[in-house]
């Protein structure tokens, strides 16, 4: 019997990608319910055409033979066999009545993916770990996300986006926009054109490295030791708005204090660069 071929049309579907909170535009084609084909969407007021890889690979990843769609269960020579929600989640509430009674609810730690924004179930399992008794829970935004969310909005209120087209230096900090967000990459190009500095820090050699005015490598691990670093500098140097601090700022006399502890020759022991390369970073921001 010969296969009956689809005669449905390809439709083009004009959306954003959910990944991240970056919203790039797409067009889908869509033919017999699946995606057959992702193009950046040129038009779009902010991404402008452009897709990371994740966004290139949205057919793959939902059409993905292997994505898990059932409940699996290990069976003991270590292959895995398909069972019914009830009885996934039966033997999950087993185990976990098990592990409460025999260690304590905090023997359980939790760690939640990231399904994409606006599908997080953050009060839910924040509410499962709080019933249960558990503190131990992390999601991929404990080592990413958060971290710089809570620094900003300590800092300065809030998480801004950077306006790299008008930006006289940019310092990307162990941050690889050429990979992971290609629109970011082209602003900063642009504001290369127009006269813009950039200071990549990065152990690497990345694409930006290779195209910074200055690319310092420290080694990983010692990045705050390079961040006080920096700071002695501008202190010492006076390369700050006096003003501003004398007004806004609390804690500048704790924060001299506190540098004593870490002299710039401690600096030097874990950094590939020179002092002399960090002073000039420093004098680079205030120019």
């Amino acid at each position: 019997m010969e296969s009956v071929k689809s005669t449905r049309k390809i439709n083009n579907i004009t959306t954003v990608c959910g990944i991240c909170t970056a919203h790039c535009g797409l067009i889908l084609s869509i033919k017999d319910d699946k995606i057959i084909e992702v193009n950046g969407q040129k038009n779009h007021p902010v991404s402008k055409g452009y897709l990371c890889p994740k966004g290139k690979a949205l057919a793959s990843i939902i059409h993905a033979p292997d994505r898990l769609r059932h409940p699996l269960k290990k069976n003991k020579g270590g292959s895995w066999s398909e069972i019914s929600w009830d009885s996934a989640l039966d033997f999950l509430a087993d185990q976990l009545k098990n592990i409460k009674d025999q260690y304590g609810p905090q023997a359980l730690a939790v760690h939640v993916g990231y399904p994409g924004v606006g599908r997080e179930f953050t009060s839910y399992y924040n509410l499962f770990c709080q019933a249960f008794g558990t503190p131990n829970v992390s999601t991929p935004g404990s080592h990413c996300h958060f971290s710089k969310f809570l620094a900003a909005s300590v800092t300065i209120g809030t998480l801004p986006v950077p306006d790299f087209e008008n930006s006289r230096c940019i310092v990307l900090w162990g941050s690889n926009p050429t990979v992971t967000s290609p629109l970011a990459a082209n602003l900063i190009t642009k504001a290369r054109r127009n006269g813009g500095k950039l200071i990549v820090i990065d152990p690497r050699e990345t694409f930006m490295a290779k195209k910074a005015d200055l690319h310092l490598q420290p080694r990983p691990g010692t990045d705050g030791a390079l961040a006080l670093g920096f700071i002695q500098v501008i202190l010492k140097k006076k390369l700050y708005d006096s003003n501003f601090v004398n007004n806004w700022i609390i804690g500048l006399d704790y924060l001299v204090e506190y540098l004593k502890i870490y002299p710039p020759r401690k600096n030097r022991e874990n950094h590939r660069n020179s002092p002399k390369e960090n002073r000039k970073s420093c004098e680079t921001l205030w120019k």
